[in-house]
């Protein structure tokens, strides 16, 4: 089975031109948000973004980085990416395919918001199996969100 060298969500992955080696943008911790009575009737205040469902909407990347081992060779492998909430729950499964054919694989799973409903620590879980077989835990990675009310904070990562 492949070695995971790399398991991080962050803002973006950049690939250099030259070499096609990744740099991770703005990898993150977690999240301090405020959170706003606002009526439906007032306009939204200066950079504010109104969030519905409660879930911060900005794009962001879960990258994966994985090495091949001898016995990988023409195997395929199907990698899941899980984010659990701190009261259990799944807010989001990405399931991807693949087949180890070069010394390398990397896997940028692209999500579209960041869900806010809970406060506390969210787990990013990444599993790995190989064809139909049982899916093993490769990596958690905690992200926390702090929930703040009134406007004693700006919605902003923690880095």
């Amino acid at each position: 089975m492949p070695s995971l060298l790399l398991f991080a969500p962050c803002e973006r992955v950049a690939l250099d031109q030259k070499d096609n080696s990744p740099s991770l943008i703005n990898v993150f911790q977690g999240f301090n948000v405020t959170l706003l009575e606002h009526s439906p009737e007032a306009p939204i205040p200066g950079d504010a973004v109104l969030v519905t469902g409660k879930a911060l909407p900005f794009r962001w990347v879960v990258f994966a980085l994985w090495r091949k081992v001898a016995s990988d060779e023409g195997k395929s492998f199907e990698q899941i990416c899980e984010l659990i909430s701190p009261s259990g729950r799944e807010s989001f499964t990405a399931k991807l395919a693949f087949k180890m054919e070069h010394s390398f694989h990397r896997i940028c799973v692209n999500v579209a918001r960041f869900p806010i409903d809970e406060n506390g620590e969210y787990s990013l879980k990444l599993y790995l199996r190989e064809s139909e077989g049982q899916a093993q835990l490769q990596a958690t990675y905690q992200i926390s969100v702090t929930q703040i009310a009134g406007d004693e904070d700006e919605s902003t990562p923690n880095n």
